[in-house]
C-alpha cells in the first residue's frame, strides 16, 4: 500500500509529516488531506492575514 506524507508550511515554518499514512491510492490520499486541512485550519493554524496552501507530492 502506498504511503503518503502530508508536510504543511506555516510562516515559513515547514512542518514535516515524518510518518506519514498508508493509503490504498490517490484518491484516498486527497480525501485524506481534505479532512486534515479542515481539521488544521480550524484547530491549529494561529490567527493571522495570510496562509498559502500548496499541492504536495507522494514519497516512497
Amino acid at each position: 500500500m502506498p504511503r503518503f506524507f502530508f508536510d504543511f508550511t506555516d510562516t515559513g515554518q515547514v512542518v514535516p509529516d515524518v510518518e506519514g499514512t498508508d493509503l490504498p491510492d490517490l484518491e484516498a490520499a486527497k480525501q485524506e488531506a481534505v479532512r486534515a486541512l479542515v481539521e488544521i485550519t480550524t484547530d491549529k493554524l494561529p490567527d493571522g492575514p495570510y496562509r498559502e496552501f500548496v499541492k504536495g507530492t507522494r514519497r516512497e
